[in-house]
């Protein structure tokens, strides 16, 4: 009996871990996003959700969050040459 108990222990420890990565790996995916690494000049009315938008793919609200973390703010002005870049 003791035998049959310490397996079925193993054997939930196992299940568990196998869960936890195929969460976490299913959580990478859903916030994987890509931006074209070309520099966009940002034209009068130019929003920065607009350039993400247009220029990212995947999800775009991780992408716009990221950047603006990196740039630490959401003015841009016309004129402006920005390369939306993931956050390293």
């Amino acid at each position: 009996m003791r035998k049959a108990k310490k397996l079925a222990v193993i054997a939930l420890i196992i299940l568990t871990i196998v869960g936890m990565v195929s969460v976490q790996k299913e959580n990478e995916r859903l916030n994987a996003y890509s931006c074209d690494p070309n520099p966009v000049t940002v034209q009068a009315g130019d929003t920065l959700y607009w350039l993400v938008s247009k220029n990212c793919v995947g999800n775009t609200q991780r992408a716009l969050d990221d950047i603006v973390d990196l740039r630490g703010s959401t003015n841009i002005n016309p004129g402006e040459r920005i390369t939306l870049v993931a956050k390293p």
